[in-house]
């Protein structure tokens, strides 16, 4: 299977061709001129691949949550990408991938996700480890993190989020953390994969961003707690 993953909700340009097992990935740090980039690197990284654009099965999207104006490129050229090669789309969370590099790389149970929103709000979600696959445990939202009723000590964190001041307490309870906060788009890739086998892809008029900022910071007590 052929697969084109992009995310843009940070300052990374993030863009991954799987053909087959073979894995090509780009990551530049762009700041603020992703639409200027994003087309230019996906079609250099498809000549790598030695592949067309009419070749590709189906786009992972990497939805967020994120920056406002990097969630809208990515969609939008993901949305074009599917409509004119008329393939679906398998929209990964920005925090699921976080969680699964985490995983890849040092087998945790459970990975908290926290990336920094404004002040000391968090873009926050808990994955546990299915066989090695980030699933979600509790609800993504965006949280203060001392308003969150877990037990710590049974999660490792990773995102910029725990680098914050405002994380300090909390982050002294995580067994490890880390201050990733670039999803790879062989984690990308990796979820897309398995909402694909999951038929859980969607068309391009539904390959939309997740902002998450929409809403406001949930009681911990509302959010949906692992089994």
């Amino acid at each position: 299977m052929n697969l084109l993953a992009l995310d843009t909700s940070t300052r990374s340009c993030v863009i991954g061709i799987a053909r087959g097992d073979q894995l090509i990935e780009r990551s530049e740090t762009v700041d603020r001129t992703h639409s200027q980039v994003v087309l230019p690197m996906i079609l250099e990284t498809m000549a790598s691949a030695d592949l067309t654009l009419g070749e590709l099965d189906a786009l992972v999207l990497g939805q967020g949550p994120g920056s406002f104006t990097g969630l809208r490129i990515a969609a939008g050229v993901i949305q074009g990408l599917a409509f004119g090669l008329d393939i679906r789309v398998a929209p990964v969370s920005t925090l699921a991938a976080l969680a699964q590099a985490r995983i890849r790389r040092h087998g945790d149970d459970r990975v908290a996700v926290a990336m920094h929103a404004r002040v000391d709000e968090m873009f926050f979600g808990c994955y546990s480890n299915h066989q090695g696959l980030a699933e979600c445990a509790y609800d993504e939202e965006v949280v203060v993190l001392d308003d969150l009723d877990i037990d710590w000590t049974t999660c490792s964190g990773t995102g910029d989020g725990w680098a914050q001041e405002s994380a300090s307490i909390t982050r002294d309870r995580l067994l490890s953390y880390d201050s990733v906060s670039v999803p790879s788009a062989s984690d990308l890739l990796t979820l897309g994969r398995r909402l694909i086998s999951e038929n859980q892809t969607v068309v391009a008029a539904e390959a939309l961003p997740r902002y998450l900022r929409e809403t406001v910071a949930t009681p911990a007590a509302n959010l949906k707690k692992p089994t």
